[in-house]
């Protein structure tokens, strides 16, 4: 198991003397012989070798086995870390797994480490695709757990993977270690153990190997989804630019191949949807492919997927205010907004060789003007476009240029007052329409 643990570390390229090692440490059989395997690698390699111990608290023996876990560092000169779990945590098991992870997230920026091991086995891997299946899962779920995975720019290893747990209970004893003995484990209310201790028994019954048939199941699946992975890269180059897929080239493509690019995508984003959501999101899209604006679709509290008849993308929550105003007073100066830059200056040319409106410039006429501020929309804004005699409510400017909804809130206004005189990237006022000569030149720039 050593020599197969050093080969694992040395095809990742992770196996040097400069790496710090943190493994996820609860004590028990499966990661008591993770650590003690790399402290016996550490004299060879000399690298940092540190465990984060998350302790639950919900059994009695909760402290004692934390002290365990610190002993055990303790003995093989192991740096530690341990926090205790807050106690609002729901007691499931998706509930403790997604506060173990935020954990290790912690625990890695106290090492200043990105690297996570953690022992999950070959009988982790196989009960999970037991479960798997009885949730209707497809040949990407058949794969099993993923061997390297990154969450949050934290790069999580696997090593023991094709190690069984009777190979993990066999090198504990034989290195003489002691580890925790979770009686949660024996407790056939939480789905996995009911796996573990009641459906794979039966699977034996009817195939005394069903072990190694479930393990010949994902190594089958990991190939041929190699394959399907790289037919939808190839066509994911056809309808991707700028981390935008094209609505046309999307809805052309089978329901099989958009299934399948939804399924990518959600994966992409960390999201563990089942097919039932991965339908909606599909008829989402099918739905608003025609849309001028644009619809979005919540994904999660701050992720929403965006679909018009142009384009498909995801939006996230901006932080920055919207009530941000910048005053211009100065009529020939720079001013920052955002992340951007607002140029006024006079007009001096002899001639005017440049088109008089542009998507981030234009030539205008400030002499009717006296009050000028940068700002994002209000409520009861309007402004009268160019050509024509009356002012619109703003919102309904946006929805002739065909402005979608998340990106309303985010256009960058120069006002006068109530009275938008310019919609930066989409418009100018009739307002500031040049009559003779140009007093001024307007311009925004990224920084």
């Amino acid at each position: 198991m050593l020599n197969k643990l050093e080969k694992y570390l040395s095809e990742q390229n992770i196996l040097n003397d400069d790496a710090t090692y943190m493994v996820g440490f609860s004590g028990g059989f499966d990661s008591c012989a993770l650590l003690h395997m790399l402290a016996s690698l550490r004299t060879k390699y000399d690298f940092r070798l540190c465990a984060a111990h998350l302790n639950h608290g919900w059994r009695e023996t909760s402290n004692e086995e934390a002290l365990n876990c610190y002993n055990f560092c303790q003995k093989y000169d192991i740096e530690f870390y341990t926090e205790k779990l807050n106690e609002d945590v729901p007691k499931t098991e998706t509930a403790a797994r997604d506060a173990r992870y935020q954990f290790f997230e912690r625990a890695a920026k106290h090492f200043g480490t990105n690297i996570l091991l953690t022992a999950h086995t070959k009988s982790d891997n196989i009960e999970t695709i037991v479960y798997r299946i009885t949730k209707g899962t497809g040949i990407s779920g058949l794969c099993g757990i993923d061997s390297v995975r990154e969450s949050n720019g934290l790069k999580i290893y696997r090593p023991l993977l094709s190690d069984s747990r009777k190979d993990i209970e066999e090198y504990c004893k034989d290195n003489y270690l002691s580890p925790n003995v979770d009686e949660s484990n024996f407790d056939t209310k939480y789905k996995r153990n009911f796996i573990r201790h009641e459906i794979l028994p039966l699977l034996m019954q009817i195939n005394q190997h069903a072990d190694s048939a479930i393990n010949t199941l994902i190594e089958n699946a990991i190939a041929d989804n190699d394959i399907i992975k790289e037919y939808i890269a190839q066509i994911n180059k056809t309808l991707t630019s700028d981390n935008k897929i094209s609505t046309k080239k999307f809805v052309s493509q089978s329901k099989e191949v958009q299934q399948r690019l939804i399924y990518d995508f959600v994966l992409s984003k960390g999201l563990d949807y089942d097919k039932k959501k991965i339908c909606e999101i599909l008829e989402f899209i099918n739905d608003n492919a025609e849309s001028k604006s644009g619809k979005t679709m919540s994904l999660t509290t701050n992720l929403w997927l965006f679909c018009s008849k142009d384009e498909i993308y995801t939006i996230t929550e901006n932080e920055a205010p919207i009530d941000t105003i910048v005053e211009i007073n100065d009529w020939k100066d720079k001013y920052h907004f955002e992340n951007l830059i607002f140029t006024i200056e006079e007009f001096d040319a002899d001639e005017v060789n440049f088109p008089r409106e542009s998507l981030n410039y234009a030539l205008v006429d400030l002499s009717e003007q006296s009050h000028l501020e940068l700002r994002f929309r209000k409520e009861g804004d309007r402004i009268q476009p160019f050509g024509m005699q009356e002012t619109i409510k703003l919102k309904d400017f946006f929805i002739n240029k065909g402005i979608p909804q998340h990106q309303k809130d985010r256009i960058i206004l120069l006002c006068n007052k109530e009275e938008v005189l310019w919609a930066c990237y989409v418009g100018l006022s009739e307002k500031l329409r040049v009559k003779t000569r140009p007093t001024h030149i307007i311009r925004i720039e990224e920084v």
